[in-house]
């Protein structure tokens, strides 16, 4: 028989000899050590065997603990081979897979959830071999082998450390305190790992390439003028503090703040890529790291190319704003080796000769590569996995590495079991480190700020960057602590611009407005074509239109306007990835791009809003004003009518804090509703629309001017409102007679001509609320969260952003992607629609999607809670509907539910999206003690965890069990659970505390014996067959306490009444007295054929009190056959479903009954049903 693991087949036979005493860590070390030692192999046959490696020492690490913690029982049970085989059935790897931790995590947890099963499955096999082995020390003695089975298992994974470079980088990982500056302790521990690693000469001009490039300024001013000197890339690079989550299922919800709250923080950034990149994960999805703009990942990748040099790596980094994600992606990667080395390669060919280390892809900016090209390429990442996938499959493994702004990811579509890291902003050593670094290259010295405000900005590298410039350039920032984003943008480049024309003699005093402008005429000619480069010839046209050209004096060859520009500012500068062979500029980061167009856009606005108040201040210029407001200057026009705003949501923040206070919008006002007005009722088309002499910019179709020149007009008012909120009103845009619906005349345009994802996108800016003829706009914080979705569920998501009730409302009523039923008759009612009155019976019943809508809970307490159930009713017997799983439900909002709706919500979710309970534990409130103390929601949670926890149930066990020391004050259903929940996380102490709990009348006033069926179930396992059978005779005193409540129960007789009773006679001690009279209950009530689960029950209480045969002669008599009694017939109905538990009581029971000869029948029938 042959077991499958990792790829790396095992005899079962091997298994079973690791069960010889005192062989067992020898053998085991060995069988590992010849995997590891088969010869060099390529990357995926290494990894395999160190899979196979691993899977072996936990077993062996576990049986080693059984032998030396309960030898009296191994000896005593004495297991034949064939019994050892027995605890190790078919598919024991396949239910517990045993795989390599994970660089995210640890698999402490699985490998103690597999050494659980196997203590389980010993204790069955040693009871049913010896009916008198005493409960307590048999569990104990497993339950310390199980303990020590870890602690076994790590000193013999040290032995194998020596044997793989790979083992050894993959294990060593450690959060390390003292930060590795320019990742050089990163360089050194690669050196160390692979002394031997051969490289080719492809490889080597990469690694040279991307060695050389960290000795540039990490800053490119090429003249380092005025005594400042900035660091090179290899010293100014700080790695960041991370924190990382494996996505398993590709619905991530990224940019979502509670999806990262509560994971650990981790120090050493290095360690972990190194740990992760020798680890087989690294070939099987891809990492992503995401961060904030300015947070460093350019320069993150740029290090990392360089110090990940050949031979042990092989790199290839591609700028994603420099290719065409359309190409093939091997093409990609081809033309990026020859614009790195000048060397023509054959992937496949290059990628095979390199599979004892695969290539690492190295993609940055995938954030770059949507704002571009214009268009959102959500399925690149899927693109780039399915590459992986394909290489892995034909051996040409490979590992990829993608960086993108975290607020944009949630626009793509993540490849599932993706690595995420996410780099955290500067902490105060980091700060202080960086400005060590600062202070030894220049002689000023520069202290991280102190005030509040700076802080905040000294939080992202570049932004750091920024402030000592600032300070050493500007003034001290000692006098500047009101300082925001916006000020320190201008301040910057306004002194860069002063500096660059001191140098020319001929300039004593040059116009740095103009300057200002002419960069802004760069950055807005990006924005237009939608673009992070422009071409040399189209900013000579841009620079033309706007007569923002320079002339310059002195012979020799004429520059042109573009080469002026360029030679002037280190900032923007020539791309090194050219466009069709074009020469082509860019800004040397996009940050500084989105601030200058925001400037740019702010010089024009305030250019016709000053003109339009001093026209509006003189009733005799009212004709004038007309005029203006008809025929407003095209280079407005230029900057309005291409792109909608909102789709750069940092450029409208950025204009909305740089131009407060700055702007006279009641004339902003007037130009608005001038130009809403003509788009939507003149009968001619609006002067705008027409081409204008020397305009550079691609000429859109006419619906699509109006749509975008509307929509911006109406973005740029809304970010400019002081309160957040602007009104825009309908009776100042259209005549009396006609002025109703002018809003959704107006959003009828945009819906038109702008894709559903660009109005979906709104939401990030703005959202909108009729209130009669007016228009409510309200302004979203800044880095609003933002889910891409789907569907019916972009076009719900626009129209409210568009205030447009009458889709709202027809979306909702039309799909179960919808709210709920009242969100649609609300809306529908606003859009002038009544429902008919059968919706109110469907109101009552609820919709599917409530369940995991966020909108849901806070419109629950309109309802009484009863439909709570009839919508979950509806989607049990129709799990179908319930397709989207999206995370929202975090345990907070259900603190204030009943025990019963709680309960009811956290099963669905459970089973129809078992993803959730990691989803609570990653990134939720969690466990936290006080949450412990606070809700009835705690006893069905952590009973969801003990039953369907995942693989960090221990770990987080472990947390709880640190943090919580009230378990007195629990509840009896709550103590239960906990009980439950520590014994599956590995935690004794804790859930003998909980199960204590229970005799003392602080943990609750309710009687035991009216616990939930299930909590009583959960206590049997607990106590009658999990130890703690000192605590037997306690709990019983307490449920002879409960005498009446007892009365009450056998009065009422409810149908479930003789299961409780054998359940509480399973826990009950059989020597109390009132254990007999729970048998006389339970005697008067059996009669012959109750169904199997009674039944079975039955047998098993009977036989473990060893008393009340009478009561099984009820159940079983001589003249019916045993199955048909207990309610096991057709037998093959229940075949699948009897444990060996069940049958070695039916045995038994047969044997008490009707003597041997009736044994040896039931023992043939059962044998032909392939039982026993």
């Amino acid at each position: 028989m042959i077991l499958l693991v990792s790829g790396v087949t095992i005899a079962k036979e091997a298994l079973s000899l690791l069960g010889a005493k005192n062989e067992i860590t020898k053998l085991g070390q060995a069988a590992a050590k010849k995997l590891l030692n088969r010869g060099a192999g390529d990357f995926l046959d290494r990894s395999r065997r160190m899979a196979a490696a691993h899977c072996l020492l936990t077993y062996t690490a576990f049986f080693t603990a059984l032998e030396r913690h309960a030898p009296d029982l191994m000896a005593q049970i004495a297991l034949t081979d064939a019994e050892k085989l027995q605890l190790l059935p078919d598919r024991v790897l396949i239910d517990h897979p045993i795989k390599l931790p994970h660089p995210a995590h640890s698999e402490h947890s699985n490998r103690h959830a597999l050494c659980l099963d196997l203590a389980n499955r010993i204790t069955q096999f040693a009871t049913g071999l010896n009916h008198h082995l005493r409960d307590r020390e048999l569990t104990e003695s497993i339950q310390a082998a199980v303990n020590a089975t870890e602690e076994i298992y790590q000193a013999q994974y040290v032995e194998l450390l020596r044997d793989s470079p790979d083992l050894t980088a993959w294990v060593s990982r450690q959060d390390q305190h003292r930060i590795d500056r320019g990742l050089q302790d990163l360089a050194t521990r690669i050196t160390e790992l692979h002394p031997g690693a051969q490289s080719d000469a492809t490889a080597t001009d990469l690694s040279t390439v991307y060695g050389l490039r960290l000795a540039d300024p990490v800053f490119g001013d090429r003249t380092q003028a005025d005594g400042l000197v900035f660091p090179t890339k290899q010293d100014a690079f700080i790695p960041q503090a991370f924190k990382v989550i494996r996505n398993r299922t590709g619905d991530a919800n990224l940019e979502h703040e509670p999806r990262w709250i509560n994971l650990p923080i981790h120090e050493d950034l290095g360690e972990f890529l190194l740990a992760f990149l020798h680890s087989p994960y690294s070939t099987q999805s891809p990492l992503l790291i995401l961060g904030h703009p300015g947070s460093g990942k350019s320069l993150l990748t740029e290090v990392l190319a360089a110090r990940l040099a050949a031979p042990a790596f092989t790199v290839v980094r591609v700028e994603l704003r420099d290719i065409n994600p359309e190409t093939d992606f091997q093409d990609q990667l081809e033309t990026q080796v020859k614009r790195d080395t000048g060397r023509t390669v054959n992937w496949s060919e290059f990628a095979r000769s390199r599979a004892d280390s695969p290539p690492l892809i190295i993609l940055d900016g995938y954030d770059e590569l949507l704002q571009a090209n214009g268009k959102v390429f959500a399925d690149y990442l899927m693109h780039a996995a399915r590459f992986q996938s394909r290489e892995a499959m034909l051996g040409r493994p490979v590992r990829i590495l993608i960086t993108s702004r975290i607020t944009l990811i949630d626009k793509a579509t993540l490849p599932a079991d993706t690595t995420v890291v996410r780099l955290l902003e500067f902490d105060r050593p980091r700060q202080e480190l960086w400005a060590e670094t600062w202070n030894t290259h220049n002689a000023r010295p520069f202290s991280v700020p102190a005030s509040d405000s700076l802080l905040e900005l000294a939080e992202q590298p570049l932004l750091l960057l920024m402030l000592a410039i600032y300070d050493a350039t500007v003034k001290p920032l000692v006098d500047a602590e009101n300082l925001k984003r916006t000020d320190l943008y201008h301040s910057l480049l306004t002194e860069f611009i002063r500096r660059e024309r001191r140098k020319d003699p001929a300039d004593p005093a040059p116009d740095v407005t103009a300057e200002l402008n002419r960069l802004g005429v760069a950055a807005i000619g990006m924005f237009n074509r939608q673009a992070v480069h422009i071409l040399s010839t189209e900013l000579d046209a841009d620079l033309a239109y706007f007569t923002n050209s320079r002339t310059p004096d002195g012979p020799g060859h004429r520059l042109t306007q573009a080469e002026l520009l360029v030679g002037s500012f280190f900032f923007i500068h020539e791309s090194r990835g050219r466009v069709n062979d074009a020469k082509a500029y860019e800004f040397l980061h996009n940050t500084f791009g989105e601030f200058l167009a925001a400037d740019f856009l702010l010089r024009q606005v305030i250019r016709e809003t000053t003109t339009v108040a001093k026209l509006s201040g003189d009733e005799a210029l009212r004709g004038a004003l007309d005029t203006h407001l008809a025929t407003l200057s095209p280079k407005w026009f230029a900057c309005l009518k291409h792109v909608p705003l909102h789709t750069r949501p940092q450029l409208v923040f950025l204009f909305r804090e740089w131009a407060r206070n700055r702007v006279d919008t009641d004339a902003l006002d007037l130009i608005l509703h001038h130009q809403l007005r003509a788009i939507v009722y003149s009968p001619d088309l609006p002067a705008f629309t027409a081409r204008h002499d020397g305009d550079p910019y691609p000429r859109n179709a006419v619906l699509s001017q109006q749509a975008t020149y509307s929509l911006n007009l109406v973005v740029l008012c809304a970010a400019l409102a002081g309160d957040n909120h602007y009104v825009l009103h309908e009776k100042k845009i259209g005549p009396p007679d006609l002025y109703r619906g002018t809003w959704d005349r107006l959003a009828h345009l945009w819906r038109a001509w702008l894709s559903l994802e660009v109005l979906n996108t709104l939401r990030t800016v703005l959202i909108a609320e009729r209130i009669d003829s007016t228009i409510r706009l309200t302004v979203q914080p800044v880095g609003r969260h933002q889910t891409f979705e789907q569907g019916l569920s972009v076009v719900f998501r626009s129209a409210q952003a568009l205030a447009d009730h009458l889709t709202i409302g027809l979306v909702c009523k039309a799909t179960p992607e919808s709210t709920i039923i009242n969100h649609a008759e609300v809306n529908l009612a606003k859009a002038g629609i009544a429902l008919p009155q059968e919706f109110a019976v469907l109101r009552g019943r609820r919709d599917s999607t409530e369940l995991h809508n966020p909108y849901w809970f806070p419109d629950r307490i309109e309802f009484p809670w009863e439909y709570i159930y009839a919508a979950f009713d509806i989607l049990q017997r129709t799990p179908g509907l319930f397709t989207a799983p999206r995370h929202e439900i975090h345990p907070e909002q259900l603190i204030d539910l009943s025990r019963a709706e709680a309960a009811t919500i956290i099963d669905f979710l459970v089973r129809f999206d078992p993803s959730w309970l990691a989803f609570i534990t990653d990134s939720a409130t969690g466990l936290d003690p006080l949450l412990l103390e606070a809700s009835p929601m705690v006893a069905p949670l952590l009973t969801a965890y003990a039953h369907h926890g995942d693989h960090d149930l221990t770990f987080l066990a472990e947390q709880v069990a640190a943090g919580f020391d009230n378990v007195g004050d629990l509840d009896a259903e709550t103590s239960v659970a906990f009980a439950a929940f520590a014994d599956a996380g590995g935690q004794p102490d804790l859930r003998r505390s909980a199960l204590t709990a229970l005799v003392d009348h602080r943990a609750s006033d309710e009687p035991l014996l009216a616990l939930p069926q299930a909590s009583l179930d959960e206590l049997v396992r607990l106590l009658a067959t999990g130890g703690h059978a000192d605590l037997r005779p306690a709990i019983t005193d307490r449920f002879a306490r409960e005498t009446d409540y007892l009365e009450e129960l056998t009065n009422a007789n409810p149908p479930e009444i003789l299961l409780r009773l054998t359940q509480v006679a399973r826990i009950a001690d059989p020597r109390h007295e009132f254990t007999a009279t729970l048998f006389q209950e339970i005697s008067a009530r059996v009669h012959a054929r109750q169904p199997w689960p009674v039944s079975r029950l039955l047998l098993r209480a009977i036989r473990e009190q060893n008393q009340h045969e009478d009561i099984l002669r009820q159940l079983c008599s001589r003249a019916t056959p045993i199955l048909r009694s207990v309610g096991l017939t057709p037998l093959h109905r229940y075949r699948d479903k009897l444990t060996a538990q069940d049958i070695d009581d039916l045995l038994w029971a047969t044997t008490i009954i009707s003597g041997e000869p009736a044994h040896e029948e039931l023992l043939t029938e059962l044998r032909e049903h392939g039982l026993r």
